[in-house]
């Protein structure tokens, strides 16, 4: 993940080891339509076991969640049977709802 805060990295080794992923699981920065936002997305083929995708936002976190007034920081993760690689872009186009258009989780 060359160029991101090393909190981000930080996070991303976190969240492999958490899911089950391995050393050459790949992050994405997702982006919205218009390139002013964007989210970081983590893959994970065959975790947390062969067959199956698991996607996670790391940098959501970062974007202000309001629900009912309070900001309530959160994470998407998502698992799949599947290995489309487009999946990191279901779950990106999600958090950029929150990230970029302030819709709360």
């Amino acid at each position: 993940m060359p160029g991101a805060p090393e909190e981000d990295k930080r996070l991303a080794h976190f969240a492999r080891d958490l899911l089950g992923g391995a050393e050459g699981d790949t992050v994405h920065p997702v982006y919205n339509e218009s390139e002013t936002h964007f989210v970081h997305v983590l893959t994970c083929p065959d975790a947390p076991r062969p067959g199956t995708t698991t996607v996670s936002t790391f940098s959501l976190h970062l974007f202000p969640n309001l629900v009912g007034g309070t900001d309530v920081s959160t994470e998407l993760v998502m698992m799949a049977n599947t290995d489309d690689p487009n999946l990191k872009l279901l779950i990106g186009s999600a958090a950029l709802n929150v990230a970029a258009d302030s819709w709360p989780l």
